[in-house]
């Protein structure tokens, strides 16, 4: 019994190694939105972080942008002109990741949640203004103290209780002296 020198026609090998190449990326590009899927708004932010990128956030009628230096669980802490801005991942309206580089360092691993943060500042006395949603104008002073589900906070027109459920955003500058 003869064996051919070449056990398959060359045409037939070439159409199997095509289709074969086809399913290949076709699986991997399922993975691929399936992995997409899995992701969520943090996971966005953290690679900007890591990434070096700028990140603007939208918030009604408002903006703010800056350099993200810390993302976690619902809150992003983002380095801005105007403060130290901390970011209530739930109750902002959009968030983009530019291509434009920004000067932050990613920060040390501290508070997990935007509630924790914010019962972290109570003890800094830090001058906060405080965005909600809708993104009107904000409350301005320090923070009292933290409750559950409210923020108490002090400023000029005496105490503002803001419910935590209702914040987008704070921006935090340097403790009054």
């Amino acid at each position: 019994m003869t064996f051919p020198s070449e056990p398959f026609d060359p045409a037939l090998h070439r159409r199997m190694e095509a289709r074969a190449r086809q399913e290949f990326e076709a699986a991997e590009s399922e993975a691929a939105v399936l992995a997409a899927r899995r992701r969520r708004l943090v996971d966005a932010v953290w690679e900007a972080v890591h990434r070096g990128r700028r990140i603007v956030v939208s918030v009604g009628r408002r903006t703010v942008s800056g350099a993200p230096v810390y993302a976690r669980n619902d809150l992003v802490t983002m380095e801005t002109a105007a403060g130290i801005v901390d970011i209530y991942l739930p109750n902002i309206d959009a968030l983009v990741v530019t291509d434009e580089a920004a000067e932050g360092r990613p920060a040390d691993k501290d508070v997990e949640t935007f509630a924790a943060r914010v019962s972290m500042l109570q003890l800094s006395k830090f001058e906060v203004e405080v965005v909600c949603r809708g993104g009107g104008p904000g409350f301005n002073g320090t923070i009292d103290y933290a409750a559950r589900d409210y923020v108490a906070l002090k400023g000029a027109m005496g105490t503002v209780f803001v419910a935590l459920e209702a914040i987008a955003y704070l921006i935090r500058r340097p403790p009054l002296r």
